[in-house]
């Protein structure tokens, strides 16, 4: 193509006809404050029922009680069990447990507040993983 008949592109905002048009399309229904209000409340919302729901499923780990177990014997002796305790094949093996922490936090729950404290952390837990990530 020749040089004289390359084609100009116009300014943005230009009225030439046939010039290119760079500006953000109009939306086609425009989005109120009482709409934006509620998609701003209702979407948080939705996510922590939908995490709820998840949460209230109660199929506990089978290893649960073994935990809470464990828990009680560090929360009784004041001390950390250096070899394994309740095992069938290991007995006095060298044992490192990495869940200590969680443990005692679950022997303490369950013993002021049965079945609800170990619920309640859960949810505590759920939710201030939600708060994290948000």
């Amino acid at each position: 193509m020749p040089p004289s008949q390359s084609f100009k592109l116009a300014q943005p905002h230009s009225p030439e006809a046939g010039a290119l048009d760079f500006r953000r399309p109009e939306r086609p229904f425009p989005a109120t404050s009482a709409a934006m209000t509620f998609r701003r409340v209702m979407f948080p919302v939705a996510i922590l029922m939908t995490c709820g729901m998840i949460m209230a499923m109660h199929e506990a780990d089978p290893d649960l009680w073994g935990h809470v177990q464990y828990g009680r014997e560090i929360l009784q002796t004041g001390e950390l069990p250096r070899t394994t305790t309740w095992s069938f094949v290991a007995v006095g093996h060298r044992w490192i447990n990495h869940e200590n922490l969680a443990e005692m936090l679950m022997a303490w729950s369950f013993d002021r507040f049965g079945i609800w404290g170990l619920t309640l952390g859960k949810y505590l837990l759920g939710l201030s993983v939600i708060g994290l990530g948000s």
